[in-house]
Order: C-alpha cells, then structure tokens, then sequence
C-alpha cells in the first residue's frame, strides 16, 4: 500500500486540442495496485477547462479547492470546493470541467482503465 503526498507527484501539462491549462497527476493506479482505477488530481488555470468527453464508467470527483464548472447533459453545473459528485457518462451525456475562480483543483477517481 503506496503512502505519499501530492506534493511529490510530478504533473504533466494535459496535450490536447480540446484541453487548455490543465494540468494532471495521477496519484494511484494500477502501478499502485489499485486495479483498474485510477485516482488523479486536475490543476486548472483560469479559463482553463478538460475534454467534453464519455465512455462505460462513473466517475467520482471531489473539488478540493476553488470554484467551476461541470458541463452534464448539455448543461453547466456550477461546483465549488468540498462538491461531492458521481456520475455516469455515457454515448448520451458528456463531461467537461472549466474553472473560472481562483484556483481549482479536481480529484477525479474512475474504472475501466
């Protein structure tokens, strides 16, 4: 069982035309153990925002710091620190986040890796 701290997680900048200022740090993963899951943190820069994006899986996420937004079903969801969320996205529905206060940082735990 791995004990860490964030902190010691070196992040990358998510490359991607559909991603702007994000960056990610995956802090467990199968390479952990956890098998097929995965927990990572987003950091957004202002405007910054991820992928709309689906697939089989829920997610969780848990906003740590900061205020923003996610996009469901067509429709902006605004979250702030301590939001709790879990959610299914499927070929129907889609997922984006976008930051647009002060810093924003996004747990985001799923399967199906």
């Amino acid at each position: 069982m791995p004990l860490g701290h964030e902190n010691n997680v070196m992040g990358s900048v998510v490359d991607h035309p559909e991603v702007k200022d994000a960056v990610m740090k995956v802090l467990v993963s199968p390479e952990e153990g956890w098998e097929d899951n995965v927990l990572r943190v987003f950091e957004l820069e202002p405007g910054g925002y991820t992928p709309k994006h689906s697939h089989d899986w829920p997610h969780i996420n848990y906003v740590i710091e900061g205020e923003g937004a996610l996009f469901l079903n067509g429709k902006e969801n605004p979250i702030k620190a301590v939001h709790m969320l879990m959610y299914q996205i499927t070929n129907d529905t889609s997922s984006k986040c976008r930051r647009y206060k002060a810093a924003f940082y996004l747990y985001c735990t799923f399967g199906g890796t």
